[in-house]
């Protein structure tokens, strides 16, 4: 990865392809979404939801944090790895052991699409609802 610095922003590249850039304002990153960048394109499989509702939360702190130190709250990788194995990534550590790190960016697109297979729910209960509610009007003019 490469790193450019211009006057607003930096700029990180891979194999020459711009990758992301940080405001040098504020510190946002913004991750580059564009189609024309993207090759083997699929839709998230429906199922999203289910597999979110089976992660578990935590807090928590680091090995080598204080007792007083902040509590971190996220997942265990070993608790993601078998519903959203690309979200999991293997790191090798400076003594040649590895751990499991986790790519959270991932975690967003997750939830829109949960969001979306629940108002799917939601709509198809409503129309149920509905279709009741005729039939009970219906029932209550005899």
């Amino acid at each position: 990865m490469d790193l450019l610095h211009s006057r607003y922003k930096s700029e990180m590249y891979n194999n020459g392809t711009l990758r992301g850039s940080w405001s040098s304002v504020n510190g946002a990153y913004t991750n580059f979404s564009d189609r024309r960048l993207k090759k083997d394109i699929s839709e998230l499989p429906v199922g999203v939801l289910s597999k979110l509702n089976g992660l578990k939360s935590y807090s928590f702190r680091y090995n080598d944090n204080k007792s007083t130190d902040q509590l971190t709250i996220g997942f265990m990788a070993q608790d993601v790895q078998p519903l959203f194995p690309e979200a999991v990534t293997e790191i090798t550590n400076k003594d040649g052991s590895t751990s499991l790190g986790l790519k959270y960016q991932y975690y967003g697109v997750y939830a829109v699409k949960a969001i979306q297979e629940q108002q799917q729910i939601i709509d198809k209960q409503q129309k149920t609802i509905d279709d009741l509610l005729k039939r009970v009007e219906k029932l209550e003019q005899k």
